[in-house]
Protein backbone atom coordinates (compact mmCIF):
# COMPACT_ATOMS: atom_id res chain seq x y z
CA UNK A 1 0.00 0.00 0.00
CA UNK A 2 1.41 3.26 -0.96
CA UNK A 3 0.05 6.85 -0.32
CA UNK A 4 -0.66 9.11 -3.38
CA UNK A 5 1.36 11.69 -3.26
CA UNK A 6 1.46 14.86 -5.98
CA UNK A 7 4.54 14.87 -7.82
CA UNK A 8 5.54 18.73 -6.01
CA UNK A 9 5.16 16.68 -2.74
CA UNK A 10 7.08 13.86 -3.51
CA UNK A 11 9.69 16.02 -4.99
CA UNK A 12 10.19 17.58 -1.17
CA UNK A 13 10.05 14.27 0.86
CA UNK A 14 12.96 11.94 1.14
CA UNK A 15 12.21 8.35 0.44
CA UNK A 16 11.54 7.27 4.68
CA UNK A 17 8.83 10.64 4.78
CA UNK A 18 7.07 8.66 1.93
CA UNK A 19 7.55 5.63 2.97
CA UNK A 20 4.33 2.85 2.01
CA UNK A 21 2.69 0.82 4.55
CA UNK A 22 4.97 -2.14 3.85
CA UNK A 23 8.04 -0.36 4.26
CA UNK A 24 6.53 0.79 7.54
CA UNK A 25 6.17 -2.53 9.05
CA UNK A 26 9.40 -4.21 7.38
CA UNK A 27 11.79 -0.76 9.54
CA UNK A 28 9.16 -1.55 12.31
CA UNK A 29 10.30 -5.52 12.79
CA UNK A 30 6.19 -6.53 11.83
CA UNK A 31 6.86 -7.63 8.68
CA UNK A 32 9.71 -9.73 6.43
CA UNK A 33 10.42 -8.51 3.17
CA UNK A 34 9.32 -11.07 0.44
CA UNK A 35 10.58 -9.61 -3.57
CA UNK A 36 9.63 -11.98 -6.34
CA UNK A 37 11.00 -12.16 -9.40
CA UNK A 38 10.17 -10.60 -11.55
CA UNK A 39 8.35 -8.08 -10.02
CA UNK A 40 10.71 -5.84 -7.91
CA UNK A 41 10.80 -2.83 -6.67
CA UNK A 42 12.63 -0.11 -8.57
CA UNK A 43 16.53 -0.22 -7.55
CA UNK A 44 16.72 2.52 -4.94
CA UNK A 45 13.22 1.23 -3.17
CA UNK A 46 15.14 -2.16 -3.23
CA UNK A 47 17.82 -1.27 -1.37
CA UNK A 48 15.59 0.84 1.19
CA UNK A 49 13.83 -2.26 1.66
CA UNK A 50 16.63 -4.11 2.38
CA UNK A 51 17.97 -1.51 4.74
CA UNK A 52 15.10 -1.73 6.58
CA UNK A 53 14.96 -5.26 6.86
CA UNK A 54 18.63 -5.39 8.08
CA UNK A 55 18.05 -2.59 10.79
CA UNK A 56 14.98 -4.13 11.95
CA UNK A 57 16.89 -7.34 12.36
CA UNK A 58 19.91 -6.67 13.35
CA UNK A 59 18.18 -4.34 16.50
CA UNK A 60 15.60 -7.21 17.46
CA UNK A 61 12.58 -4.96 16.37
CA UNK A 62 9.15 -6.49 16.51
CA UNK A 63 9.08 -9.80 15.69
CA UNK A 64 13.16 -10.00 15.81
CA UNK A 65 13.31 -9.37 19.15
CA UNK A 66 12.63 -13.55 19.24
CA UNK A 67 15.72 -15.45 17.83
CA UNK A 68 13.67 -18.18 16.90
CA UNK A 69 11.60 -15.63 15.02
CA UNK A 70 10.00 -17.64 11.27
CA UNK A 71 9.09 -15.42 8.89
CA UNK A 72 5.61 -16.14 7.15
CA UNK A 73 6.82 -17.55 4.27
CA UNK A 74 9.20 -20.03 6.42
CA UNK A 75 6.36 -20.80 8.60
CA UNK A 76 3.89 -21.77 5.82
CA UNK A 77 6.45 -23.97 4.37
CA UNK A 78 6.85 -25.49 7.87
CA UNK A 79 3.49 -26.11 7.64
CA UNK A 80 3.11 -27.89 4.56
CA UNK A 81 6.11 -29.82 5.67
CA UNK A 82 4.25 -31.05 8.73
CA UNK A 83 1.42 -31.99 6.45
CA UNK A 84 2.81 -34.10 3.60
CA UNK A 85 4.89 -36.00 6.50
CA UNK A 86 1.97 -36.50 8.83
CA UNK A 87 0.21 -38.36 5.54
CA UNK A 88 3.12 -40.50 4.37
CA UNK A 89 3.79 -41.77 8.31
CA UNK A 90 0.39 -42.45 8.52
CA UNK A 91 0.74 -44.37 5.19
CA UNK A 92 -1.18 -42.08 2.73
CA UNK A 93 -0.22 -42.27 -0.88
CA UNK A 94 1.49 -38.75 -1.75
CA UNK A 95 1.94 -37.82 -5.47
CA UNK A 96 5.57 -36.49 -5.82
CA UNK A 97 3.83 -33.44 -6.95
CA UNK A 98 2.49 -33.09 -3.23
CA UNK A 99 5.48 -34.19 -1.72
CA UNK A 100 8.12 -31.52 -3.02
CA UNK A 101 5.46 -28.83 -2.86
CA UNK A 102 5.97 -27.09 0.73
CA UNK A 103 8.68 -25.54 -0.86
CA UNK A 104 9.10 -24.41 -4.28
CA UNK A 105 10.99 -21.06 -5.24
CA UNK A 106 14.71 -20.78 -5.68
CA UNK A 107 16.15 -17.80 -3.73
CA UNK A 108 19.17 -15.50 -5.00
CA UNK A 109 20.95 -13.29 -2.40
CA UNK A 110 20.53 -9.90 -4.13
CA UNK A 111 24.04 -8.85 -2.25
CA UNK A 112 25.84 -11.89 -4.04
CA UNK A 113 24.04 -12.35 -6.86
CA UNK A 114 23.96 -16.17 -6.15
CA UNK A 115 20.72 -18.38 -6.47
CA UNK A 116 20.10 -21.40 -4.12
CA UNK A 117 18.06 -24.54 -4.50
CA UNK A 118 14.74 -23.51 -2.45
CA UNK A 119 15.54 -25.89 -0.03
CA UNK A 120 18.35 -23.86 0.58
CA UNK A 121 16.98 -20.61 0.47
CA UNK A 122 18.05 -20.55 4.73
CA UNK A 123 21.82 -19.63 3.38
CA UNK A 124 20.68 -16.19 2.54
CA UNK A 125 19.94 -13.47 4.96
CA UNK A 126 15.92 -12.64 5.38
CA UNK A 127 16.63 -8.93 3.66
CA UNK A 128 18.80 -10.39 1.07
CA UNK A 129 16.19 -12.48 -0.74
CA UNK A 130 14.89 -12.42 -3.72
CA UNK A 131 12.18 -15.60 -4.66
CA UNK A 132 12.23 -17.04 -8.08
CA UNK A 133 9.52 -19.27 -9.17
CA UNK A 134 11.09 -22.01 -11.38
CA UNK A 135 9.25 -21.29 -14.44
CA UNK A 136 11.43 -17.75 -13.96
CA UNK A 137 14.84 -19.20 -13.53
CA UNK A 138 16.31 -19.08 -16.61
CA UNK A 139 15.22 -15.36 -17.52
CA UNK A 140 16.68 -14.27 -13.87
CA UNK A 141 19.49 -16.37 -14.56
CA UNK A 142 20.32 -14.29 -18.09
CA UNK A 143 18.81 -10.98 -16.57
CA UNK A 144 20.67 -10.59 -13.25
CA UNK A 145 23.28 -12.46 -14.18
CA UNK A 146 23.26 -14.86 -11.68
CA UNK A 147 25.82 -17.59 -9.76
CA UNK A 148 25.09 -20.95 -8.42
CA UNK A 149 25.17 -20.48 -4.64
CA UNK A 150 27.52 -22.77 -2.55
Amino acid sequence: MAPNYTATERESMSAIERATFNLTMVMDGWAATFPIYPSLPKHSDMLLLQEAGRNAIESGKGIWADSLTLTGYEFRMCVKLYEITNKLVNGAKVLSTEKYSWISRFCLDMTTREIFYPQDYFKVQPYNRIFIWPEDVTDAVGKLNLVPGA
